[in-house]
Parts: C-alpha cells; structure tokens; sequence
C-alpha cells in the first residue's frame, strides 16, 4: 500500500542573504520609499512590472528567490555623479560591491535518465563555460550542474555585460517525483570561484523536510520537523 507524502525543501544560507518567497515581493517595494529620488510611479511601474514576472515563475514552481550584496571596502566607494544622459561605459566604473542572487524551483520530475538530463543540457544552445557536471553520492542524491555565460544589460550600458549562471539540476533520493532546480547569477566574473564555492555549500544544506515530522528517509531524520531557512526572511 502506497501513500503520498508531503515535503518540502529546506535550505540554509549565510545570514547576509535576504530571502523573499513569492508572497513576500511587495516588501521589496516598499523598500523603496526609503530611497531618495524613487517616485510613486517608479515604485508602481516596477511592482506592475514583478508582479507579472513573480507570477510566472511562481507557476513554474518558484519556492524562493534570495540574493546579498558584498562591499569590497569597509566603507561604500564613493561612485561620485554618473552620467545620466550618456550611457557609461562598465569598464569606467570600479567595482564597489560583490552582487550574487539565488532562485529556488522545486518542479516534477520529468522522465527520463541522468545521462538523457545531461545529453539534453549539452544539445541546447547556450555559452557553456564546460560541459555539464554530474555529482553523485551527495547527500541528497544525484545532481546535475551546468555553468553558462549570460548576458546583462540595461538601458544606461552601452554594451551587454556577462554574468556568470550557475544552475544546479538536483534529482533528491527520497523523491524520486522531484526535481530541484536552483539558479544562482552574479555579474562579479572577478569572483567566480569564491562563489562557486559559496553555491556548492548552499547546495550541499539542501534537504527535503517531511511536513508529517517524520523523517525522510526509512534509515535517517534529513532535518526538523518544521522548514528550516537561515538568514533573514
């Protein structure tokens, strides 16, 4: 006799991430009051414009999305006036900040075997920085990681700027109808291995939480009773 279990992903991050789940967009909004020179209309456009994007991921199985911003000096580096009617050029503008962003998808897990996953990833046009990796024996299960260059722009650049996207395909062992996807970006190309390293361990506290409180597996509890998430909410 089979039952269904409900789970759900818990996953720790340093104390220095903010966390929003998709019900949680509207305080990034009013965040923005406290910024000087941010308009009604400015703030009202952008929730028009988050609220149709969050909408969509949400339906694609968005769990959360998080993200920090580093200083690389004790004190902010003073940017002075940037040009607002020429667009400046990156490469004039010394890096202030290390900048990293997170998005969690939990989905259904498709048919298919590892190596068809890893066959798919490598057919699709993108700017692989290497071919896809495949992590066994992790404590989670199996997971499949690709690395791609992909490109950021914004009105006020004169050129796209390339941000480095780490995705991680984690198929979980006590799921097997689960599929984790996390996506994390940075455009800090100058730091890719710290946040590699950074990614690795944020993925490697991923667990699937038993909402029954029971464990997860037969053998072993794989966390508490209730959703754990670090940092602030």
């Amino acid at each position: 006799m089979s039952s269904t279990v409900e789970r759900q992903v818990a996953v720790h991050l340093p104390a220095d991430w903010i966390v929003r789940r998709p019900g949680e967009m509207a305080e990034l909004i009013e965040g923005l009051r406290a910024i000087p020179g941010v308009t009604p209309e400015d703030r009202a456009e952008l929730s028009a414009d988050l609220a149709e994007v969050i909408d969509r991921s949400a339906a694609d199985g968005l769990v959360l999305i998080a993200g920090f911003i580093q200083p690389l000096e004790d004190e902010p580096v003073e940017m002075g006036d940037l040009p607002t009617e020429v667009p400046f050029d990156p490469d004039d503008i010394e890096p202030s900040a290390v900048v990293a962003s997170m998005a969690l998808f939990q989905r259904p897990r498709p048919d298919g075997t590892v190596d068809e996953l890893v066959a798919a990833l490598t057919a699709t046009v993108a700017r692989w920085l290497g071919p896809p990796e495949v992590l066994e024996d992790q404590p989670i299960g199996t997971i499949v990681v690709t690395r791609e260059l992909d490109g950021i722009r914004t009105p006020a650049m004169k050129r796209t700027v390339d941000s480095v996207e780490t995705t991680y395909y984690v198929l979980p062992e006590a799921a097997p109808e689960t599929l984790l996807v996390v996506v994390f970006r940075s455009p800090s190309l100058g730091f890719a291995t710290e946040l590699g390293w950074l990614y690795d361990a944020v993925i490697a506290s991923l667990d699937l939480v038993d909402l029954d409180g029971g464990p997860v597996t037969p053998d072993e509890p794989q966390g508490p009773a209730e959703p754990a998430l670090d940092g602030p909410a």
